[in-house]
């Protein structure tokens, strides 16, 4: 179902850790978002022609950048708080699910809901997430970051150039989740 037909509607980028439902709704739109997809063609040599043959092999995933601000915008415990919560969401969406201990199969880091209202909402995973501290309290807490994160979509269905042009990058599961 398209997220828009939900009830779920964030007014900031937001990303759901679907094992947990944990919902992380960014304090700052990004004022950039990098999307990225292409075609896979295998090119065929044919002896003779005066080309090669393009073959169509599929569609890559649709992989997205974008940078995210966070800052404390308070001098109590709750704002410097509410950035530990959300740099420990990205590290622990980069961690296998569950206690099966090293070597257990079938374990991966959770997918990740990335929803730009809108516009996109997809089910992915996070390659990477750089994080870089700025400002921090006397305690050492951080108050200030910026991070960078690498999205990919995941999917466990087929989607067509029709499915595209009805439904764009409308794709993702429904709610419920819980706020961080």
């Amino acid at each position: 179902m398209p997220l828009g037909d939900s009830f779920f509607q964030p007014a900031h980028v937001s990303l759901v850790n679907l094992s947990t439902n944990e919902l992380l709704e960014v304090q700052y739109n990004p004022t950039e978002l990098e999307e990225l997809i292409g075609a896979v063609y295998a090119k065929q040599t044919v002896p003779g022609l005066s080309h090669q043959v393009q073959q169509f092999i599929n569609t890559e995933n649709m992989r997205f950048t974008l940078e995210l601000f966070f800052q404390a915008t308070n001098s109590g415990e709750a704002g410097a708080e509410r950035l530990a919560v959300a740099r420990k969401f990205f590290i622990a969406v980069c961690h296998p699910r569950g206690t099966g201990g090293v070597g257990s199969l079938g374990r991966g880091a959770p997918r990740v809901l990335f929803v730009w209202p809108e516009m996109i909402s997809l089910t992915c995973v996070v390659h990477s997430v750089r994080m870089r501290h700025t400002k921090f309290k006397p305690t050492g807490a951080s108050t200030v970051y910026t991070a960078n994160v690498e999205l990919e979509e995941i999917r466990d269905v087929f989607v067509s150039s029709e499915d595209i042009t009805r439904a764009g990058t409308q794709r993702a599961p429904s709610p419920p989740f819980r706020e961080l």
